[in-house]
């Protein structure tokens, strides 16, 4: 999926919807984006989630396309659940796992 494509999917899927609506991670640096300043986006409402840059860490990046393609290689993923969320956020990496949300059942447990 090309960076315009994945744009318009974006627009086209979340456009509608307030900042209100979706849920975004503190920032996080992670192989998939090449270590540029990202953030995981979700939409419960849709069940989806997707990466986005920085862009106030963007300032005075060249060749900003290059980590926009990252994103967009990523592409939208499913996103139903805490579990799932934490999952994306694993196989992002440790700086992304450390934004995982506490699970019902993990909640239980300490309980």
């Amino acid at each position: 999926m090309t960076v315009k494509e994945f744009q318009e999917a974006i627009e086209k899927e979340f456009g509608d919807y307030s900042i209100i609506d979706i849920d975004t991670t503190g920032d996080f640096q992670c192989d998939q984006t090449g270590g540029c300043p990202t953030v995981l986006n979700v939409c419960w409402e849709k069940g989806k989630a997707w990466l986005s840059l920085l862009d106030r860490m963007m300032e005075g990046i060249e060749n900003k396309s290059y980590y926009e393609q990252r994103c967009a290689d990523w592409g939208i993923r499913n996103c139903n659940s805490i579990e799932e969320l934490n999952a994306l956020l694993k196989s992002l990496g440790e700086d992304a796992y450390s934004y995982a949300l506490p699970t019902e059942e993990s909640i239980k447990q300490s309980m």
